[in-house]
């Protein structure tokens, strides 16, 4: 028996129809249906240039600080408590926004946000911090931490924390051979300590430190990386293709992640740079 259907019958493709024939090959069919694809990726595409509403906190420091966390959030799809982020600079003055933030990241690395306040036409950037290692258990047991405390209970109640090698003098850049990881009673520790060398390097003391002490993070500041006067090697273009690198002279000091202004001592031309390491920065 032979079936017979009419136009109207003959099944149609939901997404191609009236841009295909019947006859189409799978070719067409497979690029049409991309062409179709779903809506959602376009949308978290664009909540990432939203403008981000100024948090409400304590201090502008601390509304900064949420709202960079709970953007990164959003866009890595983690629990904003779990982000870390570099110490503000303490000399930074930083006015509410209240009109709105621009956050984005400047770099393909995306170690660094960049925080725009376009109404107040200011500008930041901020370095982001390893996530910290795992913490203890879901369900804790008390843990005995005296004389007659088991191997376990002993083990347990200790945690590795950055202690400093030799005095640290207020100023001095820290190197990684002027750290150790030490272990310490858990219940002796003071808050915003350290638990990562790493999250120390490129960093300054504020204050001196003694031999054997705890390093905390309100201890440090970004290092100071470039000085007025000094060359700069600017590298400008993406870290995995071309890449143009020249040396010109920084107009204004600058610490690690800091926006510097630089001059082509043969054109005169100005361009802005964010300080990347020792006399090193990338182009804006």
């Amino acid at each position: 028996m032979k079936l017979d259907l009419s136009d109207s019958q003959r099944p149609q493709h939901p997404q191609v129809q009236g841009v295909c024939r019947p006859r189409a090959s799978a070719l067409v069919l497979a690029t049409a249906a991309l062409l179709a694809g779903p809506p959602a990726v376009l949308a978290k595409a664009a909540d990432a240039n939203a403008p981000v509403t100024w948090p409400a906190a304590a201090t502008p420091d601390q509304a900064l600080t949420r709202a960079v966390t709970q953007w990164l959030g959003a866009q890595q799809g983690v629990d904003p408590a779990t982000i870390r982020l570099a110490p503000l600079d303490p000399r930074l003055q930083i006015r509410p926004c209240t009109a709105g933030l621009r956050l984005d990241f400047p770099f393909a690395s995306q170690e660094t946000v960049r925080v725009r306040c376009e109404s107040l036409a200011w500008q930041l950037f901020i370095r982001t911090l390893p996530p910290a290692p795992s913490s203890a258990p879901a369900t804790p047991r008390p843990v005995a931490a005296g004389p007659n405390a088991g191997p376990d209970d002993r083990a347990a109640a200790m945690r590795k924390v950055v202690v400093t090698s030799g005095l640290l003098q207020r100023g001095t850049r820290i190197s990684a051979d002027q750290l150790v990881l030490a272990d310490i009673p858990a219940h002796n520790l003071p808050p915003n300590v350290l638990d990562r060398i790493d999250d120390a390097l490129n960093a300054e003391v504020l204050r001196d430190v003694p031999n054997g002490s705890i390093v905390r993070s309100h201890d440090l500041r970004p290092a100071l990386m470039v000085r007025r006067g000094q060359l700069v090697m600017v590298s400008a273009g993406s870290p995995s293709g071309f890449r143009v690198v020249a040396r010109l002279e920084a107009l204004q000091d600058g610490r690690m992640g800091e926006q510097i202004k630089l001059k082509n001592k043969e054109s005169g031309r100005q361009i802005s740079g964010v300080v990347t390491g020792l006399n090193t920065a990338d182009a804006l």
